[in-house]
């Protein structure tokens, strides 16, 4: 058993680590997990199945994959499960050279993704997902728009967006929900969901409207399928993977790697 103590611990143990074991198991948040899978991405051990013990805060890969909170019962099923090979998403800087950064389950800009690696641990930890909440409340009158160039062979446009999210699950933040007949975890393609900037309070209410109740067709919100995006902005872009910071970006080339890591479902 290895515990970390400061973010990459978990990228640095598994790199050293991996080789000497036939199953890692992951007892911790989406942040710790990405850790894991990008260990085992970097140090060339993809075909070592992992099994998750979601004790994080918003645990929305776990959600996806319906694993239990309770530590025993979830260790019982990674006993009991069977392995299911997923895709992993990255990200990097075009012209940035081979680079990647990986995304479990989302890559994602604009409003409230700064609140995930904003909120300080010691109140996630005491508060858990009101913390977030918390957080997030303040951090509406932050909200700007974000001009971006969207290049992919679904889609083409330029406009100010407020959120973007690429991403690889049924869950985002808790909140989002995608229909689980739009999403699989292994065929090779992302669902992006692009969020227009809003002009009045009635653009507002059918963008609410339209993320309930998942009909996103002409209410200001983009939703499809894809295996590449690129993103260009007018300035360097915050971007969170799973919920952390992941950089800065100006041209973001997103893509997939099919059937990458093994998962104990």
């Amino acid at each position: 058993m290895f515990t970390t103590a400061a973010p990459k611990d978990a990228t640095q143990i598994v790199v050293n680590q991996a080789a000497n074991y036939d199953l890692i198991v992951c007892c911790g948040g989406d942040g710790t997990l990405n850790e894991v899978l990008s260990g085992l991405i970097s140090a060339g051990h993809e075909n070592i199945p992992v099994g998750y013990i979601p004790c994080g805060t918003t645990n929305d890969f776990a959600r996806t994959l319906h694993l239990s909170k309770d530590i025993p019962a979830a260790t019982r099923h990674i006993l009991k499960g069977r392995s299911e090979i997923h895709d992993v998403g990255y990200i990097k800087e075009r012209g940035s050279g081979p680079a990647k950064i990986f995304f479990n389950y989302i890559a994602s800009f604009g409003a409230f993704t700064e609140v995930s690696y904003a909120t300080p641990q010691k109140l996630k930890n005491k508060f858990g997902y009101l913390a977030y909440t918390i957080n997030g409340v303040k951090s509406v009158g932050k909200i700007k728009p974000i001009h971006a160039k969207v290049d992919c062979c679904e889609l083409k446009i330029e406009d100010n967006f407020i959120f973007g999210g690429i991403s690889n699950s049924l869950s985002v933040g808790g909140i989002i929900k995608m229909m689980p007949d739009e999403v699989s975890l292994n065929d090779g393609k992302f669902e992006v969901l692009l969020v227009k900037n809003p002009q009045s309070i009635s653009d507002w209410k059918s963008i609410l409207n339209a993320i309930d109740s998942q009909t996103f067709d002409g209410n200001g919100v983009f939703f499809f399928k894809t295996s590449h995006i690129e993103l260009e902005f007018d300035y360097p872009v915050p971007f969170t993977n799973d919920g952390e910071f992941a950089g800065e970006y100006k041209h973001a080339v997103l893509g997939i790697c099919d059937k990458k890591i093994t998962f104990i479902t």
